[in-house]
């Protein structure tokens, strides 16, 4: 196991360079590949799959035999003596950042989970939180789409990229949001005008994006 933890969770040792919300999306691929597999395991789909299928078979067979030993203090201290023995220092750094990722993951896998139509209390049974916390998050945390497009004539609008975010209210406005990836996309603009819009949710029709930030470089701005 020493050998391939690091491998299994995409932790590999990143300069600050990197954006941290790649670390955050390969988390939230994780788990929904791991959503995919316990649906077809439910339904008889995934009797075929071969055990090096699940990038996370090794992490959830830690975390299912602690949480089933954690209340028998000689089974528990076995199994962590088991572990000491398999893991070496640096699978031990890669679960630990792991574990911190899936933190900071957390409301964003309960967004998606919520967009996805299943609700609060079935999420907080999923996930082992209690449902007042899901309701917190939900009641807190806000998903916010955003387009940049560029004028190529007077009236005439194209896309050149797009994205998400998602953050607390009180924290991240939708103004914050524009500006944000209006740095973005200046440098894609190529000196031309640029507006973004942003919508709280799913992108829907120009008219109802909820802030549109106007970048009009042919007046220098």
């Amino acid at each position: 196991m020493a050998d391939h933890i690091p491998d299994r969770l995409g932790a590999t040792r990143t300069s600050s360079a990197v954006p941290s919300a790649r670390l955050m999306l390969q988390v939230i691929e994780a788990f929904d590949q791991y959503a995919r597999e316990c649906r077809a395991a439910n339904t008889g789909a995934g009797d075929g799959a071969e055990e090096g299928d699940d990038p996370l078979r090794h992490v959830r067979w830690i975390a299912d035999t602690y949480e089933r030993r954690r209340g028998d203090p000689e089974l528990l201290q076995a199994h962590l003596e088991e572990l000491a023995n398999e893991l070496d220092l640096h699978d031990v750094w890669a679960l630990r950042v792991a574990g911190e990722a899936v933190v900071a993951a957390t409301p964003v896998v309960i967004l998606h989970a919520a967009r996805r139509g299943m609700r609060a209390p079935a999420i907080a049974e999923a996930i082992g939180l209690a449902p007042a916390r899901v309701y917190d998050v939900l009641s807190r945390y806000v998903r916010y789409t955003w387009r940049i497009d560029v004028q190529d004539a007077p009236d005439q609008w194209w896309p050149i990229d797009e994205g998400e975010q998602v953050a607390e209210r009180r924290f991240v406005k939708e103004s914050d949001v524009a500006h944000r990836a209006a740095r973005i996309g200046t440098a894609k603009a190529d000196g031309r005008s640029m507006r973004v819009l942003v919508w709280q949710g799913p992108q829907s029709d120009d008219a109802d994006a909820s802030y549109t930030h106007t970048v009009n470089n042919a007046q220098g701005r």
